[in-house]
């Protein structure tokens, strides 16, 4: 539990109102990151509501650091690249202490309805081949995205967007799919890592046009943007196009 998740691997840091951010900053903030195409209402809630779980990982113990607009989570001195960890292994503790019970190794394939609504899931015991069905009041649908589906990518191989259909096959309607972000860096080598890089590595690295223009440089200062760090949170999208149009033309270097 809590391993086989995109967010053990992420970065840690979230932004949220806090620390003299108000709340009407943030929704500006990630307003135009959103490029106006936000639901307002729900963004709304979600700036409105965010400071709130400030207090629910103090109570669960998470180790973070906040910031002006930010929290980050405290790597592990023993997983440093695991920027997740200590949200996962946190929570899951919480939960276990709590009294959860986790099954490990079933696969969902399909949620149970009835005349109510949802009233349980069916799964594969992936150890065994045996089908299971547990009955539940209410589900909880949290099955994460689906790198899996792209040629490269540097999520788990668990994430095979198999939620979606889940979803999809009890009549629910997805919204906004073409929506997926990656990184708009990373190895352009044939069998290579499909790690992606970060935006911050061009803080000591150059990337350039064929002809030495450090296009994503003159990018940022069009954006009144400082640093490949602060690029890495509010242009990945406008830097995927501008490599994307660039190697139209002519090959990143």
């Amino acid at each position: 539990p809590g391993t086989a998740t995109c967010t053990i691997y992420a970065g840690g840091g979230f932004t949220l109102p806090v620390e003299g951010m108000s709340s009407d900053e943030h929704y500006a903030l990630t307003y135009g990151t959103g490029r106006q195409m936000n639901d307002p209402e729900l963004l709304d809630v979600f700036s409105s509501n965010a400071r709130s779980i400030v207090d629910f990982l103090k109570r669960a113990a998470v180790p973070f650091d906040l910031r002006r607009g930010g929290l980050g989570l405290k790597r592990s001195q023993g997983f440093p690249l695991l920027g997740g960890k200590a949200l996962t292994d946190t929570l899951f503790q919480a939960c276990v202490n709590e009294g959860v019970e986790f099954l490990s190794n079933l696969a969902v394939n399909r949620i149970l309805t009835n005349e109510h609504g949802a009233s349980g899931v069916e799964c594969i015991d992936c150890s065994s081949g045996r089908s299971i069905a547990l009955g539940a009041d209410v589900v909880v649908l949290a099955a994460g995205g689906g790198g899996a589906l792209y040629k490269r990518t540097d999520n788990p191989k668990r994430i095979t967007g198999d939620g979606y259909r889940l979803a999809l096959d009890v009549g629910c309607q997805l919204s906004d799919m073409e929506f997926v972000q990656f990184y708009p860096t990373g190895f352009d080598i044939p069998g290579g890592s499909h790690w992606f890089i970060d935006l911050g590595i061009l803080d000591i690295a150059r990337a350039t046009a064929p002809d030495g223009r450090e296009f994503l440089k003159e990018l940022f200062a069009e954006k009144g943007i400082s640093s490949g760090r602060e690029a890495n949170l509010l242009l990945r999208d406008m830097c995927s196009v501008a490599i994307a149009k660039q190697n139209q033309t002519g090959q990143c270097l």
